[in-house]
Parts: C-alpha cells; sequence; structure tokens
C-alpha cells in the first residue's frame, strides 16, 4: 500500500496505464555492471547455489544494483523471450519511479525484503509474477543491491512464496558476509550466531574491527545488533562506523 501511494503522490503514475518491462541499452548496461563489479563477483557463486536449489521450479534469479538496474541473471534459456517481456531479464530496470511497485523498487524504496505477488504490483502488465526480493547491504550499511527470487506464473496464495523469501534473505545474508572477508583481511573480524555450532560456517552477523578496537565495517545483521543494543534507531547507521566496539 505504501508503495501504491508513492507511485500515485510522488512519481505520479497511472495504474491504468500498462507498459512491457522497460530494459536498459546495452552501453548503459556495462556502466551499471561495471559499477557493481566487485559485488557482483562475491555474489556470483551464492546466487549460482540458490539456483541449483531452485532448479526445476521456473525460478528466476536477479541482482539488481542500487539503481534498480537487473546486473546479473540467472533463468531458463528456453524462456528468454517471456523473461525478458517480463523484465525478469538482464538490464530490467525496476525503480518504483519506473515500473511501479514491484519487489526490486519497493525494497530499494524501504530497505526491507518483502514479497509483492501477482495484484500488488502496480502495472498491469506484472499482476502474473510473484517477486521476492531482500537488500544487499555495503560495509557502511549503504543499501547496495537487492536480490530478487521470481516466477513468471505464479500459484494464487501469497503464502506459496514464503520459502522463496526464507531463502532470499539468507542469500543476502551470504553475501554480505563474503563481501566482508573479502574487503576486511587487515581487520579483526567478530562473527555472532545463535547457535554456537554454526559460528564457523554460517554465522548471524559480523564486525570489522580495526588494530584499535574501531569499528570499521559491518553486515546490515551487525550494524541493527550494535544499533539496538546503544538504544538507537537502525537507520542512524552512520554513527557506528570509527566508533571503539566497547561504546557498545
Amino acid at each position: 500500500l505504501g508503495s501504491w501511494r508513492r507511485c500515485i503522490d510522488h512519481h505520479r503514475l497511472d495504474p491504468a496505464l500498462t507498459c512491457e518491462a522497460y530494459i536498459v541499452p546495452e552501453g548503459q548496461l556495462r556502466e551499471h555492471q561495471e559499477e557493481s563489479e566487485p559485488l557482483i563477483r562475491i555474489a556470483r557463486s551464492g546466487l549460482e547455489r540458490l539456483y541449483q536449489q531452485l532448479k526445476g521450479l521456473d525460478y528466476v534469479l536477479l541482482l539488481a544494483d542500487r539503481h534498480g538496474v537487473a546486473v546479473d541473471f540467472l533463468g531458463q534459456q528456453v524462456q528468454t523471450e517471456d523473461l525478458r517481456q517480463a523484465g525478469l531479464y538482464l538490464g530490467a530496470e525496476w525503480r518504483e519511479d519506473r515500473s511501479g511497485t514491484s519487489a526490486v523498487g519497493a525494497c530499494l524504496a524501504t530497505g526491507e525484503a518483502l514479497i509483492v505477488h501477482q495484484s500488488d504490483h502496480f502495472d498491469f502488465t506484472h499482476t502474473t509474477l510473484s517477486c521476492t526480493a531482500a537488500p544487499i547491504h555495503d560495509l557502511r550499511g549503504e543499501l547496495a543491491a537487492v536480490l530478487d527470487l521470481s516466477l513468471l506464473k505464479a500459484p494464487a496464495e501469497r503464502a506459496s512464496q514464503q520459502l522463496a523469501l526464507n531463502l532470499v534473505v539468507a542469500a543476502a545474508r551470504r553475501v554480505e558476509l563474503a563481501n566482508l572477508m573479502a574487503q576486511s583481511r587487515r581487520d579483526w573480524v567478530l562473527r555472532f550466531s545463535q547457535s554456537p555450532d554454526f559460528l564457523d560456517v554460517d554465522p548471524d552477523a559480523a564486525i570489522g574491527i580495526d588494530a584499535r578496537g574501531h569499528i570499521r565495517s559491518t553486515t546490515h545483521a551487525g550494524a541493527r545488533m550494535l544499533l539496538q543494543a546503544a538504544g538507537l534507531d537502525w537507520r542512524q547507521r552512520r554513527s557506528l562506523y570509527g566508533q571503539p566496539l566497547q561504546a557498545f
């Protein structure tokens, strides 16, 4: 509902007008891919593993950058033309002001993982789709990308996508952790898990700390944990970096 209101009140979109998904020109796509190249490289193995888990279920996996452009894509080649028309394809632009309510656009606007199922979509063209998205944050807590798991033709029940939501949230968390580990080779990395048995293999959160004990980087879950401990709103994440860990 919030997304629909933004589309009408702020973006001045008309739900009575429909259009096919917009695919950015090839040169523009290359620019988006070059900007996101380090994250794409780190995320790719995680995306491929998730896609293999869902093989045979007709899911499409998109990695959209902070501008809402799909910079990486995994889907069945036999469906290429259908996927391109639906916007579940490389170069598709899913910002709210361009495409109305979608999982990628709403995730970019709110920073929250969510499901946009069939008629939740603003544009009638997309009402056969069910899309589930989760944010990927950079080391300073800024939203860097969105991981989206979509179906061209989904079951009518929204609850059918709850497992997809859990999978995409877990995959986004692992990408954030891999990114932090790759860029924190000179720092101490403090990892957290609700289960000690999983601390080394699949932690819930991580924080990078320099030699003086000051916070240099976090996963999104790590930032939220620190802010909660300090009684601060999670949107005040920028106040964390450079602070001594003992302050929390």
